[in-house]
């Protein structure tokens, strides 16, 4: 009994242990895999969490009125505990400065607060809104939403009527370079987008 306790524990510790390697170290379709593992608990999650929230509102409203302050306050406790605890979680999930102590997460939130701008002639400028590219070229009057996106940790697979063009993201989030096919690589920069 005390054996299989022992072999349980450390299972379970190896296991948490490899959930916490860094996703560069996995291969390519492990971190897929748990990127649409954690997606699709975050998308069951959401709208669950939502309602709690505003369930616990409507209670507090209604204790509130009903002149149940005990009720009201210990509601009021649950509701500021929570935004507690969110508020401790991102300030913990601060995005780190080089691409290579993202994980794929951390690289899709980043890559829709930047701009990839390549520096050729007949440049495209490129934006990302956590679904789709949004490519805009010099001279062309509309910009240009490319659907079927690929995006992997430094790499975004950005598919256009007749080719495709990678974006390979550089270590320092600073540059990238563009390749369409099999064409020379193009130079591009990247900048914040403007806020607001």
């Amino acid at each position: 009994m005390h054996l299989r306790f022992t072999i349980a524990t450390i299972g379970v510790f190896h296991a948490l242990t490899i959930s916490a390697q860094d996703s560069k170290a996995l291969p390519d379709k492990v971190v897929a895999l748990k990127f649409n593992y954690e997606a699709a608990i975050q998308r069951a999650t959401t709208p669950i969490t939502r309602t709690y929230l505003q369930e616990l509102q409507k209670l507090k409203m209604e204790y509130t009125k009903a002149g149940n302050l005990e009720a009201a306050l210990a509601t009021d406790a649950l509701l500021k505990e929570f935004a507690a605890k969110t508020t401790q979680t991102s300030k913990a999930a601060e995005v780190p400065t080089s691409l290579s102590k993202m994980s794929l997460d951390e690289f899709k939130g980043w890559l829709e607060t930047v701009t990839i701008a390549e520096l050729a002639d007949e440049k495209n400028v490129f934006e990302y809104d956590g679904t789709t590219i949004t490519s805009v070229q010099a001279g062309r009057p509309a910009p240009r939403v490319h659907t079927g996106v690929s995006v992997q940790l430094g790499i975004i697979a950005v598919p256009f009527s007749v080719e495709v063009a990678t974006i390979r993201i550089a270590d320092n989030l600073k540059t990238a370079t563009v390749t369409y096919n099999s064409q020379e690589p193009v130079q591009a920069k990247i900048t914040a987008k403007p806020k607001g």
